[in-house]
């Protein structure tokens, strides 16, 4: 196994790992992506989920280019998301930023890995 491959694996562990971690927090409160998938389950957010175990899958299985294509659709919809919420908070003095956290920042800096780490071996 050459060192791309165990970027790459270390990629989705990554990216599954951030599933279970905070994803968004206030104050002393703070909730996984599980765990609001179990209380609210939206479309969007399943499908996140299943294209990060889609990502980890592909990757184990060399698939670089479909496992680019969903890290990308990942990081699309985080970008998207980000943007989205902070133009609904751009009349208020709130910083959207601090509602964040360790998971949503790890989901987001795993899938621009997984964009720039998913090529085929030379």
């Amino acid at each position: 196994m050459n060192n791309n491959k165990k970027i790459r694996l270390g990629i989705a562990v990554a990216m599954i790992i951030s599933l279970f971690m905070p994803f968004v927090k206030l104050g002393p409160l703070s909730m996984s992506l599980i765990d609001v998938i179990s209380q609210n389950a939206t479309l969007e957010l399943v499908l996140i989920t299943l294209l990060v175990i889609l990502f980890g899958v592909l990757t184990f299985m060399d698939k670089y280019l479909v496992a680019r294509i969903c890290s990308g659709i990942v990081l699309l919809a985080c970008l998207y998301a980000a943007f989205s919420i902070a133009d609904k908070q751009s009349g208020s003095n709130i910083n959207f930023f601090s509602f964040l956290g360790i998971g949503s920042y790890l989901l987001l800096l795993s899938s621009i890995a997984g964009v720039i780490f998913s090529k085929p071996e030379k």
